[in-house]
């Protein structure tokens, strides 16, 4: 019986051992290097070091004589995200897009802070390197927070705002839930841990990979016919680059800590600073940033129209490439922007 009872534990044992090994085998992916993400460095690709240290990603195309018109991406994306505008922008306006800190082919770097005020910094560091100083900027999600805080840092530089299912305000009614932002979770910035994971997060973060990208996209994508694998492979392989899974975690980490610190309304009070031609763009399906938020955004911002993109979710720039397109021109030339 005895004995018996052993091979049986050890049965169980070994399952619970091959399933673990299982698990791995599936859902482990490893980093990818800079060579095995080729297929996105394109003829426009350009590298650049930037006075923070990081060795920044981009794109400037299009018309060089035309408006300009800078795209931030959002959280878990890359300047891939933008590819639909640029082809359908790309005869008008001059077009510049690059990966974040901790994102793309710009990847982690020395100081491992990736607040909106960093990526804000990031990002006007990239256009005085490359001599840009009037734009219209657009951001979406994570993106258009950053674009906000461009906007109200920088509102000389900024003839336009684009704000594409943004980040920046509550997303509810009265509010964030402060119980999100307490100092365990937000992290303290004298603390290790604020740019420091531990071993157990660094081992989870591998987990991150197309099972996990394709859940994300699916709860922000309005039409499910396009999120083939091909799809969501194109994707989800730059988020494997070297050190971003990681950035990605103390992006969450550090940005809890940086609402906490704006308050629970965030950036709302500041809107009426902004004076600036505005577009918000809306997705009528988006889950993430409910209609009301783009109506705030309209509602406090003094220069401010909606768009709201039918049978889109949270990236309708990615959704409907070609109408989202329209959209903009049609808003910069309504404006008169940058034909000053």
């Amino acid at each position: 019986m005895v004995k018996m009872l052993k091979i049986i534990l050890l049965s169980l044992l070994a399952l619970a051992v091959i399933a673990v090994i299982g698990v791995f085998a599936i859902f482990y992916k490893s980093d990818l290097t800079r060579e095995d993400l080729a297929e996105y460095v394109t003829d426009e690709s350009q590298f650049i070091d930037l006075p923070n240290g990081a060795n920044m990603h981009f794109r400037d195309e299009g018309n060089p004589d035309g408006p300009v018109l800078v795209m931030i991406h959002g959280g878990f994306g890359s300047l891939q995200n933008w590819e639909g505008w640029v082809e359908n922008l790309s005869d008008d306006y001059r077009l510049i897009s690059m990966d974040l800190l901790g994102h793309g082919l710009t990847g982690a770097y020395p100081e491992q802070i990736y607040t909106r005020i960093t990526e804000r910094d990031a990002v006007h560091q990239l256009l005085q390197e490359i001599g840009v100083d009037k734009y219209t900027v657009a951001g979406n999600s994570f993106g258009g927070g950053i674009a906000l805080e461009m906007a109200l840092a920088y509102p000389d530089q900024v003839e336009g705002l684009i704000l594409v299912d943004s980040e920046g305000i509550p997303n509810g009614e009265d509010g964030y839930d402060t119980s999100l932002f307490n100092a365990d979770d937000a992290g303290d910035p004298n603390s290790s841990e604020f740019t420091q994971l531990s071993w157990m997060e660094k081992l989870g973060s591998k987990f991150i990979g197309p099972t996990v990208v394709r859940s994300v996209m699916d709860s922000m994508t309005a039409n499910k016919d396009l999120l083939t694998k091909q799809y969501v492979d194109y994707f989800s392989r730059p988020i494997r680059y070297e050190g971003n899974r990681e950035a990605q975690i103390l992006m969450f980490r550090q940005g809890l800590y940086q609402i906490q610190q704006n308050g629970p309304q965030d950036l709302l009070p500041r809107l009426p600073e902004l004076k600036m031609p505005t577009l918000v763009m809306q997705g009528a399906e988006d889950t993430l940033v409910p209609m009301r938020v783009g109506e705030k955004f309209r509602d406090n911002i003094e220069n401010a129209e909606l768009a709201v993109i039918p049978a889109a979710g949270h990236m309708p720039m990615m959704e409907k490439p070609k109408e989202t397109a329209q959209v903009v021109r049609d808003f910069m030339e309504s404006r008169q922007i940058g034909l000053n």
